[in-house]
């Protein structure tokens, strides 16, 4: 009965592993247990586009039966759970490996610990390895290093972060010349490390050996890892890209801006000197000014022309409107709210005028925008992003990316991208303050996301080269950076992935979007953009003529041919009946003026003191901001007296102070 029992086994997962014909990836367990684990590499997986096929092996493995399942699995790659490799003799394992003719195929152990036998990881290890030890360490006094191995740490090369956990498990290494360490544990002014993932040569194979991670109730993340990245995660991340390279989804190249919201083009406006800052990013950086559309009536030419003399360096694109403090705040609030309600009719209203201001000041200096939306304070609800697809807006680029109101998807990928369509099917992006550390750089390099950078004119209170300390050490770790506008970067940000025609499928995210063909040869690109239809479309435009298009699950796909080194435009207008021309424009509301004036009298004239940078400061950080205008004006009525009679009472005591000497 028991060898029937195992027959009947082996012929099930016979046919759960033919199933799995033409998979990326298969992943071998002993049993189910390993949830964490294999959570991560099908996280993983799913960022890359990669599929993956779990095997578990029920009965004791042998060398015959895991080389079976790559044989029959087609997968470039096997990661295998220690404790089902483990009871296989390994030279039987190199060996019919060999004879298979797999020497490319990629090998991961993965889920090693000190609780394997330290012979077995030996002869795994051809010798390299001779054990997995723990060990107790102070965190103020280590950290995490990644190695540098070409074409898979890449832009995590050398990087370094604190370690979170003071138990830590590593590898004891015989033959330090026979392999590479890819992550390891470094202690302050020593240059050895401790090795948690490693590659060896075995038997002419490149065999990576990784650590256990601690479970996700054991570790401790790093305050400079996003939600959702774990170690793991990245570990599995680095594998995969190292295997499948092009195959994966990848940005074909990487982009940075730093915008400034607020400034009209004026010389100065507040701590920023226009022309100087030109002069800064030369070659460090651009720079986007987010215009507000009230001031389109505002520049002054000397820094239009400026504008105009360097595209490269400066450009525009949409603050709001009126920034009328949260002019794009919630449809319905209630007496616990800061600010009140505005409509969706209203927050419509305030979009169109926002495009007919910006046209207008287009025709008054000549200079163009881009029609990507910053709101002001924070991003609107979800309704509204679909009022700036219907007007055909790009994208939206705020601190958050997830619409007030709106819930955070539980798709533990989400973080790792700082773009999502998950909302009204529009380009939402995430920005960051200048401050961010070089490993967390790196890991938005390493992910393949958009180094979107902003600030306030008060960045610039110490000098205008505030900022180049951020921008060179982004060029220094990505020679190859495009520092562009953000409306170049919504046009031109797209991940692409290799298919096994030779040709490379597509994933767009904007309504207007340009796909170069950088490689060597003629492509056929299969472009997909996710699309729920909500707003009809108009026309589909390639090169600027019309294009037939295919609706298919939720997705717009064309199918587009470019020549070596050209590139295909794709246009999709939304319909809607905005003309420009007819719009309202005048500025006469005398409320919305009055808070114009004062935020004007704010940032060029109080920031320019201490003391009035610690009004603003208390003005903001104590919340009186949300006070509305009457309330507003009396709050800088009584600071303006308070300062005048703490100015006036000073001059008298100096003046007493005098005549009784």
């Amino acid at each position: 009965m028991r060898v029937k029992n195992i027959s009947v086994i082996l012929f099930v997962l016979g046919i759960f592993v033919i199933s799995c014909y033409g998979e990326d990836l298969v992943f071998i367990d002993k049993n189910a247990n390993s949830s964490s684990l294999m959570a991560q590499i099908k996280r993983a997986c799913d960022f890359y586009g990669l599929s993956m096929k779990s095997l578990l092996l029920e009965t004791k493995p042998d060398a015959m039966q895991i080389i079976g399942h790559i044989r029959r699995s087609k997968a470039e790659a096997v990661i295998i759970n220690a404790e089902a490799l483990f009871p296989v003799n390994s030279q039987e394992f190199y060996s019919i490996l060999e004879k298979e003719n797999k020497k490319d195929l990629s090998l991961l152990i993965a889920g090693l610990s000190p609780k394997m036998d330290t012979g077995l990881l030996e002869e795994w290890s051809d010798g390299v390895i001779t054990g997995c030890e723990k060990g107790e360490m102070i965190p103020a006094e280590y950290s995490y290093r990644f190695g540098d191995v070409q074409n898979m740490t890449r832009e995590l090369s050398g990087q370094q972060i604190p370690l979170t956990e003071k138990e830590i498990c590593y590898f004891t290494i015989q033959n330090l010349r026979k392999y590479q360490s890819i992550l390891g544990i470094k202690r302050k002014n020593t240059k050895g490390v401790f090795p948690l993932y490693v590659s060896v040569p075995v038997s002419g194979h490149e065999v990576f050996f990784m650590i256990r991670g601690n479970s996700p109730e054991q570790s401790q993340k790093s305050k400079e890892m996003v939600p959702e990245v774990s170690m793991g995660t990245i570990r599995y991340l680095m594998f995969l890209r190292y295997v499948y390279k092009d195959q994966c989804w990848h940005s074909p190249a990487h982009f940075a801006n730093f915008t400034i919201d607020d400034p009209w083009l004026t010389e100065s406006y507040g701590n920023l000197n226009f022309a100087k800052l030109c002069y800064e990013n030369e070659k460090n950086f651009h720079l986007t000014i987010a215009f507000i559309p009230w001031n389109f009536d505002r520049s002054e030419p000397r820094v239009v022309d400026l504008f105009k003399n360097f595209p490269e360096r400066l450009s525009l694109c949409v603050h709001g409107n009126n920034h009328d403090h949260y002019e794009f705040y919630k449809y319905e609030t209630d007496s616990n709210d800061p600010w009140e309600a505005k409509s969706l009719n209203l927050q419509e209203e305030n979009i169109r005028q926002a495009v007919a201001r910006m046209e207008k000041h287009k025709e008054l200096t000549g200079l163009d925008y881009d029609k990507v939306m910053i709101f002001p304070h924070s991003i609107a609800p979800a309704k509204t992003l679909g009022l700036l697809k219907k007007y055909n807006f790009l994208a939206t680029v705020n601190a958050n990316n997830i619409p007030l109101g709106a819930e955070k998807p539980e798709d533990p990928l989400f973080d790792l991208r700082s773009l999502t369509l998950k909302y009204e099917n529009f380009a939402s992006f995430r920005r960051h303050p200048p401050y961010k550390t070089e490993f967390e750089i790196a890991l938005d390099l390493f992910v393949d996301k958009p180094l979107l950078f902003y600030a306030h004119h008060d960045y610039f209170k110490k000098g205008m080269d505030s900022f180049d300390k951020t921008a060179q050490m982004v060029n220094r770790m990505e020679p190859e950076i495009n520092w562009k506008s953000l409306g170049y970067i919504a046009k031109h940000y797209y991940l692409e992935r290799l298919r096994a025609d030779g040709n490379y499928d597509v994933k767009a995210f904007t309504n207007h979007f340009k796909v170069k063909n950088h490689h060597q040869r003629d492509v056929t690109y299969f472009i997909q953009k996710e699309e729920n239809f909500s707003v009809p479309i108009k026309q589909v435009l390639v090169n600027g003529e019309k294009y037939s298009y295919k609706r298919a699950n939720n997705h717009v796909i064309l199918e587009l041919d470019i020549p070596k080194g050209g590139t295909g435009e794709v246009y999709i207008q939304y319909e809607n009946d905005l003309n420009v021309r007819s719009m309202d424009i005048s500025k006469d509301d005398s409320r919305i003026n009055k808070l114009r004036k004062i935020s004007d009298f704010r940032d060029n004239t109080l920031s320019k003191n201490f003391m009035g940078r610690f009004v603003i400061h208390v003005y903001y950080d104590t919340g009186l901001y949300k006070w509305g205008m009457k309330k507003l004006i009396l709050v800088f009525s009584i600071m303006i007296l308070f300062v005048g009679i703490s100015l006036g009472g000073w001059i008298y005591l100096r003046r007493q102070k005098k005549k009784f000497k």
